[in-house]
């Protein structure tokens, strides 16, 4: 009598552990609908703000790209410069004064 007393509380402890447990889960459902509830009704940005914020990063962007090939255009000088520097430093008549001077590169040589 006493095992079974003993089975019945068990069971009745294993099923208030398990109710307990499908509380916690659909509370925490409950708070989370609202929180998405609440996070949808937020104000958002108007087309007009996207639109300004767009055009923005447009801008950036072009700066960034046009940076980047004044870099490649200052690299490939700094390159030519190297290369006349290592010809005078050959020897004092090793630099030809006749050649012509060396043209900034193109686009295609950066």
């Amino acid at each position: 009598m006493e095992l079974l007393i003993l089975l019945v509380g068990l069971l009745c402890l294993a099923a208030g552990i398990k109710l307990g447990a499908k509380f916690h889960y659909y509370d925490n459902l409950k708070k989370r609908n609202k929180d998405l509830r609440a996070q949808i009704a937020k104000r958002r940005h108007t087309y007009a703000t996207a639109d300004g914020l767009e055009d923005a990063l447009a801008v950036t962007i072009d700066l960034l790209l046009r940076q980047d090939a004044a870099d490649k255009y200052r690299r490939a000088r700094v390159a030519q410069l190297n290369s006349i520097l290592g010809e005078v430093r050959k020897g004092p008549l090793s630099y030809d004064g006749d050649r012509p001077a060396d043209r900034p590169p193109e686009n295609g040589d950066m």
